[in-house]
């Protein structure tokens, strides 16, 4: 399933068991050790991230340069140059207005951390072979991943293993795969009750696109089979397995909204009914963020153009979420983390990184509609999830691996012929 040199296959394998193993054991025993859980255990899960995918990542440099094999593609080396460049202006900026030494250096190896995984995924010419061999024995381990940490109890959603899974569950329906469209479906149905409404949203977003996308290459029959299939997995998922078990000669007296998934869908559709917008928390937290930001940038074209530099953070004290500012490590004065993603990057990286992030948005929405190759399609596909995901929880885009993977994945499918989409 996993094509490229054996450095390169090895490096994928361990980038995605310590992702694995981190969000689901790590998780745990940050839980039990420091009793930090949901939003507060972030930096430390993260943290613990960075510190294994730089080792992954120092290792394999170290061994290409001891085997005096060390290539990197030109354009790829003029890119990631001209980022870094960039990020250290960034840094610089940040420096002198005086942002956090923790936050500048957190953001800086977020940033230098993906474009390492991109790097290092291109020099091992990675590929991940998807066709109709190798696609349920993929879609058994995602769903396994996704299943195991769900029951071990964790809090945390595997957002890059989540976003592969949908990508790969969109392909089985572009090739009218039932087995493995069955296969793909249970994950889906154990995890749909208990997902927060970001991860929610995105999900109906995609379907919307995928449908969409279907018509236009002329898939109807597929099209159709996306909206049954959703259809099914909501209807499935809101009743749940425990409750079809226990409430068979009751199931005439089953309420919607009392099921889990009821109550997700009920708490999303009240914010856009009878003005609810303003009075929800999670929105006035996020335009708190924008209105702050905006004052932050104020009339200032340089700050508009570079952004306040790595670090920055805003005053929270006068929010009403107090969960963001339980969460902040420098108190509720100094919080760093910017929902919105268009807000977020022009923050930190002003309307330049704004450019950058839409040029990558873009590029992948090309690749979905123009590529052959099925490897491309999902890995565009679960890049493309993930920013959707990102514009309501901006800190996922840099900080899971899926982005910049996808990205080096769709670049090494240019040097391989397979099977047309």
């Amino acid at each position: 399933m996993i094509i490229g040199t054996k450095l390169g296959k090895s490096w994928v394998v361990y980038l995605f068991l310590t992702y694995i193993l981190i969000y689901s054991i790590g998780t745990k025993v940050i839980e039990i050790g420091l009793g930090k859980i949901g939003f507060a255990a972030i930096p430390y899960v993260r943290a613990l991230i960075v510190a294994s995918t730089l080792f992954g990542i120092f290792m394999f440099m170290l061994i290409k340069f001891i085997n005096r094999n060390f290539e990197i593609p030109k354009k790829d080396l003029i890119i990631v140059s001209l980022i870094l460049y960039y990020i250290i202006l960034t840094a610089c900026i940040g420096l002198y207005l005086g942002n956090s030494l923790l936050y500048i250096l957190s953001d800086m190896a977020y940033v230098i951390l993906g474009l390492m995984i991109y790097i290092v995924t291109r020099i091992g010419k990675v590929y991940i072979e998807i066709n109709m061999n190798t696609l349920n024995k993929i879609m058994l381990i995602t769903g396994l991943c996704l299943l195991i940490v769900k029951f071990m109890g964790v809090n945390s959603l595997l957002v890059s293993i989540f976003f592969i899974h949908a990508a790969l569950l969109t392909y089985a329906v572009f090739i009218f795969s039932f087995k493995s469209i069955l296969i793909n479906i249970i994950p889906l149905l154990v995890l749909l009750p208990s997902l927060n409404r970001t991860a929610f949203l995105t999900l109906i977003i995609l379907i919307g696109f995928t449908t969409f996308l279907m018509l236009l290459k002329g898939k109807v029959k597929q099209a159709f089979i996306i909206i049954f299939i959703t259809s099914f997995v909501i209807l499935f998922a809101s009743i749940g397995f425990s409750y079809v078990i226990n409430n068979l000669v009751q199931i005439s007296q089953w309420e919607f909204m009392s099921t889990p998934l009821g109550r997700r869908i009920y708490n999303t559709l009240i914010v856009f009914a009878d003005n609810s917008v303003s009075k929800d928390i999670s929105i006035q937290q996020r335009l708190f963020e924008v209105k702050a930001v905006l004052d932050s940038l104020g009339n200032n074209p340089l700050k508009w153009i570079f952004g306040v530099g790595l670090g920055g953070t805003l005053d929270m004290s006068t929010s009403l979420d107090t969960s963001v500012q339980s969460a902040a490590l420098l108190g509720e004065a100094d919080v760093h983390n910017v929902h919105i993603l268009p807000a977020a990057t022009v923050f930190r990286f002003g309307l330049v990184g704004l450019l950058v992030v839409t040029a990558i948005f873009f590029n992948i929405i090309k690749t979905l509609f123009k590529t052959k190759d099925p490897t491309a399609f999902v890995f565009a596909f679960a890049g493309f999830a993930i920013i959707i995901f990102s514009l309501s929880a901006s800190s996922f885009m840099i900080t899971e691996p899926i982005l910049w993977l996808s990205l080096a994945v769709i670049k090494n499918t240019m040097y391989r012929n397979t099977a047309p989409l």
